[in-house]
């Protein structure tokens, strides 16, 4: 897995690119927004995921107070719809 920190200083993400750097696929990311764990900015074509959000899930992560299955509440304010 990459370290945020060390990649470029971004503030954003695609969802291929969170997936590259959680080292799981964009599946798995899409569900994880689904379930609240991300909350994607809606500009332009793609949504785009704050690097805030993907540093402190793997905070978390690293100090095992999230398992990677169970998100513990949500970074969203309410439910979230991605385009099909």
């Amino acid at each position: 897995m990459k370290s945020i920190a060390h990649a470029s200083p971004r503030l954003t993400y695609k969802i291929k690119e969170a997936a590259e750097l959680l080292g799981v696929s964009p599946i798995t990311v899409r569900r994880a927004i689904e379930r609240g764990v991300f909350c994607p900015i809606r500009t332009f074509r793609h949504p785009l995921i704050p690097a805030s959000q993907l540093q402190d899930f793997i905070e978390k992560q690293l100090n095992g107070q999230v398992k990677p299955h169970l998100p513990s509440g949500s970074a969203c304010d309410g439910p979230i719809r991605l385009p099909s």
